[in-house]
């Protein structure tokens, strides 16, 4: 066992255990979902590379934004039905339902 000549003021745990935290910060440019896996990727190295230790991914926001991306293309998708629907019953034009159906989604995806 350490002895050590100072007091321990801080510290972190993982899991209820004393553990190393390392934190990784994406520049502002970057993806975040390409961040979390690039970062998965090299733990797999550093597992490979140090059997005895470890190693856990403690907090992400990967399930969030995986979520809310999910949750903008339904809305996206109900927003693009009843549009077509409104158009459907008040133009009753189906060119104007097949530009509509067209030019929603381009301009989406194209911001």
């Amino acid at each position: 066992m350490v002895e050590w000549s100072y007091k321990k003021t801080s510290g972190y745990l993982g899991n209820g255990k004393p553990a190393i935290a390392l934190a990784i910060q994406r520049s502002p440019s970057s993806s975040v979902l390409g961040m979390s896996n690039a970062a998965r990727e090299e733990l797999k190295k550093l597992e490979a590379e140090y059997p005895n230790f470890q190693f856990e991914i403690s907090d992400t926001q990967r399930n969030l934004i995986e979520l809310a991306n999910d949750n903008m293309l339904l809305a996206l998708r109900d927003a693009i039905f009843f549009t077509l629907l409104v158009i459907l019953f008040f133009i009753g034009n189906l060119r104007a339902i097949a530009a509509a159906a067209i030019s929603i989604p381009l301009m989406f995806f194209s911001t």
